[in-house]
């Protein structure tokens, strides 16, 4: 049962998504995002350019964001902008970034598609990080939890409309040679992580029922990269704090999970007739050709980037190509292929900006981390430590996040990450 608390929520959500009534700049702003958000992500969606025609789509899911973010953009243009301190930095780093490829794909490279495709990321993030590092505190708890809350029930759709038309989804995994489809859903991961941010103040049946949601989305993607990705990302944390580790809470935790991956693996293969889903598929992909593929596939990208020296200073561009496999397979080396869909994202992105622009990157970010980091909030700085940690990780076997809010997400993490802690206070602040 929803508490009273949780209806109120919700309530307050639907209020701000129509927050032209209240004529507040901040609320119309949070409004056209949320409205933004839910173009890229929802059932329909998924349905259409994910998992009926294989991963397409992706032009359409780029029209809707920009849509809503430069008329977000526009109407915070008539107010007074200010960004918080350290934002600048990061979108100077991005916009350079995305200017630098994009000129020199533009010099060497001839698919502008291609090129296009690669740099958008990064302009797109510095506009989001422009935006949300303008807007206060409170307002981007309130986009938060807007998104959120619609991120659950949208997911709940999702897996039904999923489990009505699996025989008509394209994309699919094989476990014990059996064709088994998938929910591709690369946006629940991150949402499972930030509801747990404690300023967002939801009560546990919220907390519970999403987490309940994400957690069986991410299960029938049957991505192995995004389970290898969470564990890792949660081990990373309790690492930085052992300690943390031996809490009773964690020990429950690591429980449940458990005992949901036995009753995931019974229901599944009661309702398919395939039989060891989970564990088959961790299996199939420890040591095989399909996990194996992908690090031989890298290193052959990393041999031709390293045929002429000019280039493995400053790089090929963006949508640069290069001869590879791209379905995982341990073979010969295939067609020649945009380096922008090679699974590694550092392989192909040093590939694409050479040695030396990214390590000026590399360095520049790390300082606006570290600036960050002593500065923040501490409930900002626990759980953004594992989404960082959970994103750095699954970009080293599977990028492709494109056709998500990827942008949108990450500018609101880097905006709340740039939220200063006042001296006593470690939550709620406003910052204008």
């Amino acid at each position: 049962m929803l508490a009273r608390r949780d209806l109120w929520h919700i309530y307050r959500q639907v209020l701000y998504l129509l927050g032209a009534i209240s004529l507040k700049r901040e609320n119309m702003i949070v409004g056209l995002l949320v409205i933004g958000y839910a173009f890229q992500y929802n059932p329909y969606f998924l349905s259409e350019y994910l998992w009926k025609v294989y991963w397409t789509g992706s032009g359409v899911r780029t029209a809707f964001s920009l849509s809503f973010l430069l008329t977000s953009l526009l109407l915070f243009s008539y107010g007074k902008m200010k960004l918080r301190q350290g934002a600048a930095t990061i979108i100077l780093a991005f916009l350079a970034t995305g200017i630098y490829g994009f000129v020199l794909g533009g010099l060497l490279n001839k698919e502008f598609q291609h090129i296009v495709a690669d740099s958008i990321f990064w302009f797109e993030t510095a506009a989001y990080i422009f935006l949300l590092g303008g807007i206060s505190y409170e307002s981007l708890l309130r986009l938060l939890r807007s998104i959120l809350v619609y991120s659950i029930l949208s997911g709940l759709v999702s897996v039904a409309v999923f489990w009505s038309m699996r025989d008509q989804v394209a994309v699919a995994a094989l476990i014990g040679g059996e064709r088994v489809v998938r929910l591709a859903d690369l946006q629940a991961p991150l949402m499972l992580i930030l509801l747990y941010f404690k300023p967002l103040n939801f009560s546990k049946t919220v907390v519970a029922f999403g987490t309940l949601v994400f957690t069986l989305i991410i299960f029938l993607g049957f991505f192995r990269s995004v389970w290898a990705a969470l564990i890792l990302a949660v081990l990373f944390k309790y690492f930085i704090n052992p300690r943390l580790f031996f809490q009773r809470k964690v020990m429950l935790v690591i429980s449940f999970s458990l005992a949901f991956i036995i009753i995931f693996e019974w229901m599944y293969f009661h309702l398919t007739g395939v039989n060891s889903v989970v564990s088959g598929r961790v299996i199939a992909g420890i040591g095989t050709a399909d996990s194996l593929g992908r690090v031989s596939t890298a290193m052959r990208v990393l041999e031709q980037f390293s045929e002429n020296l000019l280039n493995v200073l400053f790089g090929y561009g963006f949508g640069a190509m290069a001869h590879f496999v791209n379905d995982f397979g341990d073979g010969e080396i295939g067609a020649l292929q945009p380096v922008g869909s090679l699974s590694n994202y550092y392989v192909g992105l040093v590939f694409q900006l050479g040695l030396i622009w990214c390590s000026l990157l590399l360095s520049v970010l790390f300082l606006a981390v570290k600036k960050f980091w002593r500065s923040s909030i501490i409930e900002v700085r626990d759980i953004l430590l594992i989404f960082f940690s959970y994103v750095g990780f699954q970009w080293l076997t599977f990028p492709s996040a494109i056709h998500f809010p990827i942008a949108m997400t990450f500018g609101i993490a880097i905006a709340l990450f740039g939220c200063p802690a006042l001296p006593g206070k470690t939550t709620t602040i406003g910052v204008n």
